[in-house]
């Protein structure tokens, strides 16, 4: 499966020294959705979020994972992944790129 979808967001964020910045922005993004062999599936997400009033000033998230289910349920599943965010305009003394890997067991009915 692959989906493509936009819409518009509007962005509120508060920071430790009590600055609080809010903006209207549009969103972009992509979904894929591949069940590769019988046991496992890979979903990747991807959305790029630029501001309306500033299009150097935007956001790309991505989630790539594996999931599986354990043993021979049909409920439990393993979800193996990477998640990334990147922000084009940090705050002081943070990095543009943020990377995470995770593992998350999951309950579906």
């Amino acid at each position: 499966m692959l989906e493509l979808r936009s819409g518009f967001d509007y962005c509120h964020e508060k920071f430790n020294d009590g600055i609080t910045e809010q903006t209207p922005t549009i969103d972009f993004g992509l979904a894929h959705d591949w069940q590769f062999i019988s046991l496992a599936r890979m979903k990747n997400n991807m959305t790029y979020t630029p501001a309306i009033d500033d299009f150097n000033d935007y956001l790309i998230t991505h989630d790539s994972s594996i999931e599986t289910p354990l043993g021979l349920s049909e409920y439990w599943q393993l979800r193996l992944g990477l998640s990334n965010d990147y922000k084009s305009l940090p705050a002081d003394d943070r990095k543009h790129l943020d990377t995470s890997y995770y593992s998350k067991l999951q309950l579906a009915w």
